[in-house]
């Protein structure tokens, strides 16, 4: 029962409970300090006239004189306390004896007890050796002590009481405030968010003690789960648009076959809904039984082990980690066959039991068709592919001739008219190999385009057209209008340019290092800069590429030189040779082949940084590899 309280009325019962606990203690404390100071208080009071007795008693006891002892012994009436006294001599004769009106006497031969004080329920006894032998015996009533102790006791417990009372209310109120006030806010928090899954619930929790804490643990666990909440909901979300929007159809099976889930394109490719087969069909239901029985053979024979026809078709290769890819004809819902692809892949916990199977599967007919096609105008075309080699490399050699005379002419007008005669001389070309695209895509479209020597003398075609169309587009970038200038921080710019680069520089593993040395800011076009910086980047990519440098690295330093900003991009690629280094910053001039380079980067970026900037870009070889410098 007490389990199943409160902690509140745990916490009060506990209080109350060590309060009467305190107070039973402080009562027997009380009590035995009272019996224990019972004697010594006694003694007080008897000892003053055990020693009047004594001294008036002298010359009595010494000359046996009754009257006279007797005399002494009746001063004791002035103390009502006292209620009996005797004076014995040596002999045990009783000299004289004293007792008050309401006691009774008591008659107590003094030998029988040594000298000292002896406590009974309502009396304490004195007894006193006095001199020649005597003895004096003293009794005295303890009603009035003890009243005076149960006065005193009374007093001492409402005191106790009120005190304890005290306490405990405030150590109520106390722990009402910083514990329980606290915790039952806390569970009902727990409560709401147990019972609404609503985790955007907080509490209130200030201070540093363990309740504190617990609140702000709370909170913080709230926050992780509110943003585990989220992003699950985020990735239901992605997984549910992804599955709905997918052009390929996805189904997904539990380990039995069973169908989990079944997207839109799948609904699309086989004319099932996904009511229909959702928890009650496998996807054997819409495959060839034939192909099922033949495909169950051909794994049987492979994995050395009887494989039965029906899903284990599917599941079997991938419960030994093998791939499970291939055509099957499927039939569609109104009996339709069609090729598909099915590529099977197992889903597994993170101990690596398989929890179920999804399935990517999508149409081959256009495939299939395009291939037919292909395969039959392969023989018909051979000759037209050779004709178009031809022209397309007449148009090549053109272009080069075009662009060896552009040097020339670039050379001794303005940039803006160069940029004006670079189209207009290459116009004619452009034209030329558009028309030759058009006829391809025209012979494509009659069905009869199918060698793949026709295919690359396509691609070749499109790639020369996509190179002078980047030339062209490099030269635009360049002369674009800019609507004023701006203040940025280079190692902005920086950092955004290396972001530019994948991992970095794609798959060949190249190490950056950045040295920060100073912090510059310049005022103009952070975009022309950062496209010198991506260039002499790319460059040095493409060295390493070619060469195939083992533990390729690039140092990339920022300082300052007054108030100039110096960037070096240092390589470790082999350097430029010494007969081409003085070249590398004229146009057109490049190593890497039409296919690959337009030869204008290097010359854009020392325009940029000389006459856009009014800086200084240089290079020079280092012995192990080629530093550009950039200052501004």
């Amino acid at each position: 029962m007490f389990r199943r309280r409160s902690i509140r009325n745990k916490l009060v019962a506990a209080l109350w409970g060590m309060a009467l606990i305190a107070f039973a203690v402080a009562g027997l404390a009380f009590a035995l300090f009272e019996n224990l100071t019972l004697e010594h208080r006694a003694r007080q009071v008897m000892e003053p006239y055990a020693q009047l007795v004594s001294v008036g008693t002298e010359a009595a006891v010494a000359f046996e004189d009754p009257g006279r002892a007797q005399e002494v012994l009746d001063t004791l009436r002035t103390n009502p306390q006292i209620s009996e006294a005797e004076i014995h001599l040596r002999d045990g004769r009783l000299l004289a004896r004293y007792y008050s009106s309401s006691s009774r006497p008591s008659f107590l031969p003094a030998s029988l007890k040594p000298d000292g004080v002896y406590l009974e329920d309502d009396k304490a006894e004195l007894l006193q050796s006095l001199q020649d032998g005597a003895h004096l015996r003293l009794v005295m009533t303890l009603n009035d002590l003890n009243r005076e102790a149960r006065y005193l006791f009374w007093h001492f417990a409402a005191g106790v009481l009120v005190v304890l009372v005290t306490i405990t209310l405030g150590l109520r109120a106390t722990l009402q405030k910083t514990i329980i006030s606290p915790i039952s806010t806390l569970v009902r928090t727990v409560e709401q968010v147990s019972t609404r899954a609503d985790y955007s619930r907080r509490v209130s929790a200030s201070g540093v003690d363990e309740v504190a804490r617990l609140g702000q643990s709370f909170n913080a666990m709230m926050g992780v789960i509110q943003e585990r909440e989220d992003d699950l909901r985020r990735l239901n979300l992605f997984q549910r648009t992804i599955l709905e929007n997918a052009a390929y159809g996805i189904i997904s099976t539990t380990v039995d076959g069973i169908v989990s889930s079944f997207n839109r394109a799948a609904e699309r490719l086989l004319g099932y809904t996904a009511d229909e087969v959702v928890g009650k069909l496998t996807p054997v239901c819409w495959h060839d039984q034939e192909e099922i029985a033949r495909r169950a053979l051909q794994l049987s024979e492979e994995l050395g082990e009887t494989v039965a026809p029906g899903f284990e078709v599917f599941a079997a290769p991938l419960r030994r980690n093998l791939s499970e890819e291939n055509e099957w004809t499927c039939i569609r819902r109104d009996g339709t066959r069609v090729p598909m692809f099915l590529s099977v892949t197992a889903l597994r916990d993170d101990s690596g039991r398989i929890t179920g199977f999804v399935g990517l599967i999508y149409d081959l007919t256009e495939r299939k068709l395009a291939e037919d096609a292909l395969r039959e105008s392969e023989r018909m075309h051979r000759e037209l592919s050779e004709t178009l080699e031809v022209r397309v490399a007449e148009a090549v050699e053109e272009l080069e001739q075009k662009n060896r005379m552009l040097i020339i002419q670039s050379r001794q007008a303005t940039m803006g008219e160069m940029v004006s005669n670079i189209a207009h001389q290459w116009r004619q070309p452009l034209n030329m190999l558009g028309l030759i695209a058009q006829e391809l895509q025209f012979t494509a479209k009659l069905g009869t385009l199918t060698s793949e020597s026709l295919e690359a003398s396509v691609r070749r075609t499109m790639e020369i057209i996509q190179h002078m169309s980047k030339t062209i587009d490099d030269f635009r970038y360049f002369f674009r209008p800019e609507k004023q200038k701006i203040r940025f921080r280079v190692l902005d710019v920086l950092e955004k340019t290396l972001s530019l680069l994948e991992a970095p520089f794609g798959a060949y593993q190249i190490n950056t290092e950045t040295v920060v040395a100073g912090d510059p800011v310049l005022e103009g076009y952070p975009n022309e800069y950062s496209q010198v910086l991506l260039n002499i980047l790319t460059n040095a990519k493409d060295a390493f590429l070619s060469r195939d440098i083992p533990e390729a690295k690039i140092v990339i330093r920022v300082d300052t030189e007054g108030d100039k900003s110096v960037v070096t991009i240092t390589d470790n690629a082999g350097g430029i040779p010494e007969e081409i280094i003085d070249k590398i910053f004229d146009p057109y001039f490049t190593t890497k082949g039409p296919e690959h380079g337009t030869g204008v980067g290097l010359f854009m970026s020392k325009t940029i940084i000389e006459k856009n900037m009014g800086g200084a870009l240089s290079v020079r070889n280092t012995g192990a590899g080629a530093e550009f410098s950039i200052k501004v």
